[in-house]
């Protein structure tokens, strides 16, 4: 199933940051890959089980700009609230207490510094940077913690799911020249522009299997 190749996709993802985040710039890379079958993921899960403790944070809808349609990710940093809602098509923050205090949707369109379609976020906590990756035009968007502008990056591949660890950036993207196949890539968060290094491939065969 698709969902299985995307668990041990992002697993492997990990253990080879770990592994590019120590080593020296052009070494190879060399990783097994290893399937990993997932079981019960339709049990309940008890958050007790994980989570120490919780706390309710009721998002605020003070403006129609805070409006949620759907939150496709929640990233959490020092006292900032993200969230990514691709059905609206833009990344909404918030403070600790839940006030809404800033998002992007002014930023959709197809003018200078715009995009028409948010595809995913990433965060490095320690460089206190977001990364808005889109697509229609390809792009990733630097952002700082308080929602302004860095830099846009304009790139010629898009990602359909970003994350940030250490010095690089990991995506998932789809071979341009089989629909049903993707690749793990990783590029480095100072070198944006660059072509990212592609980690692992996969066929149609895995997201079938």
């Amino acid at each position: 199933m698709k969902k299985t190749c995307f668990h041990y996709v992002w697993g492997l993802a990990i253990s080879i940051g770990w592994t590019l985040n120590g080593c020296v710039s052009g070494a190879s890379l060399n990783a097994e890959l290893v399937k990993v079958e997932t079981h019960g993921i339709h049990d309940e899960l008890v958050y007790s089980s994980f989570l120490k403790s919780y706390e309710i944070v009721a998002l605020s809808d003070s403006v129609p700009e805070a409006l949620i349609k759907f939150p496709d990710r929640i990233l959490f940093a020092e006292d900032r609230i993200f969230v990514v809602d691709k059905a609206d098509n833009k990344l909404l923050m918030f403070d600790r207490e839940g006030n809404f205090l800033k998002s992007t949707a002014s930023m959709v369109g197809k003018g200078h510094n715009e995009y028409v379609r948010l595809m995913d976020v990433a965060m490095d906590k320690e460089g206190r940077t977001l990364y808005v990756h889109c697509d229609a035009p390809y792009q990733i968007i630097v952002f700082d913690f308080d929602l302004n502008l860095k830099e846009v990056v304009q790139t010629d591949y898009y990602m359909d799911e970003v994350v940030a660890d250490g010095r690089f950036i990991y995506g998932i993207r789809t071979l341009y020249r089989d629909e049903t196949g993707f690749e793990l890539v990783a590029l480095e968060r100072d070198r944006l522009q660059d072509t990212p290094r592609v980690l692992l491939s996969f066929t149609g065969e895995c997201l079938a299997g």
